[in-house]
């Protein structure tokens, strides 16, 4: 099974370096500073169980001919011009799968390689840049959940397999649109309100705890408008683990937004505003977010 990979950051250089690791047929498609230091060092992922090793890296993402699966793992400011290059990698088979941040991906990429390529996963990691090639790690071994079944069960199975292989936990589910707007009710408000506020997740979820309320079921009422099947207790699972996290975590668009750099603002929070003013769910607090965290 021929993977390729766009992009060595955050996601795509922890789960990726796994995947080479373990000899999984995996291509690493960078640019610049990344590609020089792949080449050169291999990809280094820091931590408890951290490891380096030798990756394959291209910057013609043509070259690679048509593949088995394509995982962007670009953020959502650049996802749609990243994916756009890589038409050339997609054949009849090919499955595609998103494991952005935001609820809006999986649409945009079928918008550009047709639905009938695309799977949404859900990754679960706590990761950043340390340098190029080099992946920091901190907190839980990261995970990776795959939808079960479906046009591409086959492939996605083989996927799992290979993510197990690489020592990577796995999860299947059954709905994955359940766990992409669960993993949104958790991730938005804290980029959202953290981004106002300068606070990590310990002072939301104590100092604004009301306001966190409100935010996280403003997401479930437009999940459940879009016919999302939410558990009936979904606002109380997400608040289990916000309270189990420790208090000085901050999300990545919260650090993003703090240090002015691209961000996605327009994916974990504007997204939700879209999807509401289209299903007639009202979004006052995610709108207000928005406009306010919008650059002046």
């Amino acid at each position: 099974m021929r993977i390729a990979i766009i992009g060595a950051g955050g996601i795509g250089g922890y789960f990726g370096g796994f995947l080479a690791r373990s000899g999984a047929d995996v291509t690493f498609v960078v640019r610049g500073a990344t590609l020089a230091a792949l080449r050169e060092r291999g990809l280094t992922v820091q931590g408890e169980h951290g490891f380096t090793t030798p990756v394959r890296v291209t910057d013609d993402i043509a070259s690679l001919g048509v593949v088995d699966v394509l995982i962007p793992t670009t953020k959502t400011q650049s996802f749609a011009d990243a994916l756009g290059a890589a038409l050339p990698t997609v054949g009849p088979e090919t499955l595609v799968l998103t494991v952005q941040n935001g609820v809006e991906t999986p649409d945009v990429a079928a918008s550009i390689v047709g639905a009938g390529h695309v799977e949404a996963g859900i990754v679960r990691v706590f990761t950043w840049i340390a340098e190029a090639g080099v992946i920091g790690h901190g907190g839980a071994p990261g995970t990776i959940t795959l939808p079960s079944g479906g046009r591409h069960g086959i492939r996605l199975d083989a996927l799992a397999d290979a993510f197990a292989a690489a020592g990577v936990p796995v999860l299947r589910s059954a709905d994955i649109a359940v766990d992409l707007w669960s993993k949104a009710m958790f991730v938005a408000p804290f980029g959202g309100i953290g981004g106002l506020t300068g606070l990590p997740f310990g002072g939301v979820r104590t100092e604004l705890r009301d306001t966190l309320v409100a935010v996280i079921r403003e997401i479930e009422a437009v999940a459940r408008g879009r016919g999302v099947r939410l558990p009936t207790d979904a606002v109380e699972r997400t608040l289990a683990t916000v309270d189990a996290m420790p208090y000085e975590v901050t999300s990545s668009l919260q650090r993003d937004l703090r240090a002015g750099v691209p961000n996605e603002l327009d994916a974990q929070i504007g997204a939700i505003c879209r999807y509401g003013d289209a299903g007639g769910v009202p979004t006052p607090l995610h709108d207000l977010m928005y406009r306010a965290l919008l650059p002046a």
